[in-house]
């Protein structure tokens, strides 16, 4: 009923992001062009219908494998405020990489609020996340005393597309096509 009500709009606003991101034409800058390797680790526990712990860990490398690039742990608390809404609050830790030495640490409180509804078998979430990054540079092994703090502001615009089922039992494991883009803005 919720969803029914503002799916035209929905729908008009994915299609004028669609049509204007064409239209619209930045400065041009010169690209480096780099590759990097991910490997990541994701685990929801669902504690009750309303509490979940959430729960990530990544390891990145660059140069096809040859050289570190950073790594991420993070945590999070969520709460369902109802079929739609999702709160959650939490931390994570990163590590990046200069020459395969630790040259920088990254402490990062976030928080964030997620959307998401359903249209026929398109699930459509968005999610909105603040972060307060604090970065402390390693020295010789150490950790300098000195920190850059900035805020990070994201959007997240993600739809899954069911494809089918991997067996018959109700509570089966899904195969499913995820596609969509994040927004991130660094300020301060």
């Amino acid at each position: 009923m919720y969803f029914k009500k503002f799916r035209f709009r929905i729908v008009f606003v994915i299609l004028a992001m669609i049509v204007t991101s064409a239209a619209v034409r930045a400065q041009e800058k010169p690209s480096l062009y780099s590759d990097q390797q991910w490997i990541q680790y994701y685990e929801q526990v669902k504690l009750n219908n309303r509490w979940t712990i959430l729960a990530d860990a990544g390891y990145r490398r660059k140069d096809w494998f040859a050289n570190m690039s950073q790594y991420i742990v993070r945590v999070a608390t969520g709460y369902q405020l109802n079929k739609y809404m999702r709160v959650a609050a939490g931390f994570a830790n990163l590590g990046f990489y200069t020459s395969n030495t630790l040259s920088k640490l990254e402490f990062r409180p976030f928080e964030e609020w997620m959307i998401t509804n359903k249209l026929s078998t398109v699930k459509v979430q968005q999610r909105f996340r603040f972060e307060e990054r604090f970065f402390k540079v390693v020295e010789n092994g150490s950790i300098q005393s000195s920190s850059i703090f900035n805020f990070r502001f994201r959007y997240r615009l993600m739809f899954n597309i069911h494809l089918l089922n991997l067996t018959s039992s109700v509570s089966c494991p899904k195969l499913s096509l995820n596609a969509g883009d994040e927004l991130l803005v660094n300020t301060g």
